[in-house]
């Protein structure tokens, strides 16, 4: 199913009618508020929709959570109604070009309605994704702990099914609001880098690089000197338990095929920290968050392991145990699985303090 979100499946909608255009349009026609101001959520006889606008920093998180919990009532009520159709107007931010004169052209922004229920099977999963974001950024504002696009992704990755989904939607709905993504309590992803973990690490003083997603010429440089001159600093790695992790470890420690003439760039004594099989038993959400592993993941492990048995082939023997287990339980895992920001900075110093 090639999941486009919004662009090109969706009839476009009338020209937006004010600064921040509608949410829903086709609400029952009853006020859901007292007294209505310039900032608050209006579905009236002589307007029959909910009027987003724009809001300021000082008061933007009363005012969105009042937002969304208008929303949800207003859906109710077409429900309790008996509603034969519910919609969602979406709007999406502006987006700029670059044309062949160099010159940027800002393209104008896009109206977007989305249905339910609908004779569309991919109408209907659109709806119910969106409604399912919206509920995890309000429990997000009312609880007051920032979530993240890739914690929403993995509260219903079945739902959800790719990670572009989340992120398109979410900016989406603070467009539509009128807010940042911030207001909405929804981050990108709160890094270990971000949290600047290493200031109040328990497991001491420490270097955290990030690197850029994969083992870079500059990285490998650093930590080969790294290890060389200071033998005494472990080294370790924190990555993804898939396939492109483990490649990713092997690749620092035993040099990359595709560059067998860098032989400096080696790193023997860095050591796995995570994320392996063993640090998904007893997690707290079960299998959620789970993936299973693609064509490409069983290839690329499958070839791993075929190599295994040759000399210098990159794999070492945990290496070689944590890809079998991968292909047997067919699942693989991020490391936001085991948590974001202080739950991952906890793990992070349990883990340290047994292995330095």
């Amino acid at each position: 199913m090639d999941l486009d979100l919004l662009a090109g499946y969706l009839h476009t909608s009338s020209p937006s009618r004010g600064a921040g255009g509608t949410l829903l349009s086709n609400l029952t026609p009853r006020r859901l508020t007292s007294e209505a101001d310039e900032n608050t959520l209006v579905a009236g006889p002589s307007n029959p929709r909910i009027q987003i606008t724009r809001v300021s920093n000082s008061n933007q998180l009363g005012l969105v959570i009042s937002k969304m919990e208008k929303l949800f009532e207003s859906i109710t009520d077409c429900i309790l109604d008996e509603k034969k159709e519910l919609v969602i107007q979406l709007k999406s931010r502006p987006k700029r070009k670059q044309n062949l004169e160099e010159n940027y052209r800002e393209v104008p922004e896009k109206s977007t309605k989305i249905t339910f229920p609908s004779k569309n099977a991919r109408e209907a999963w659109k709806f119910t994704a969106l409604l399912r974001i919206l509920e995890l950024s309000h429990e997000a504002l009312i609880t007051g702990i920032v979530t993240t696009k890739r914690d929403i992704y993995y509260r219903d990755p079945k739902l959800f099914m790719k990670q572009a989904v989340v992120d398109r939607y979410v900016d989406d709905i603070a467009y539509t609001f009128g807010v940042s993504r911030d207001a909405l309590n929804v981050a990108t992803f709160r890094t270990l880098a971000t949290d600047q973990y290493w200031k109040d690490s328990i497991a001491g003083k420490g270097v955290l690089i990030t690197a850029k997603g994969y083992p870079d010429i500059q990285t490998r440089k650093f930590l080969h000197i790294l290890s060389s001159h200071y033998p005494g600093i472990p080294i370790l790695a924190l990555v993804d338990f898939d396939p492109d992790g483990i490649g990713i470890i092997s690749t620092y420690k035993y040099g990359s095929q595709a560059l067998a003439h860098e032989t400096n760039l080696a790193v023997p004594s860095i050591r796995w920290l995570g994320v392996q099989s063993c640090d998904l038993v007893g997690q707290d959400q079960g299998t959620q968050g789970l993936l299973k592993l693609s064509v490409r993941d069983r290839r690329i492990a499958s070839k791993m392991l075929e190599k295994a048995n040759g000399e210098d082939n990159g794999v070492d023997d945990e290496m070689k145990r944590e890809l079998q287990v991968m292909l047997v339980l067919n699942f693989k895992a991020e490391i936001q699985i085991l948590g974001n920001g202080e739950k991952l900075g906890e793990w992070l110093d349990r883990r340290l303090l047994d292995s330095v």
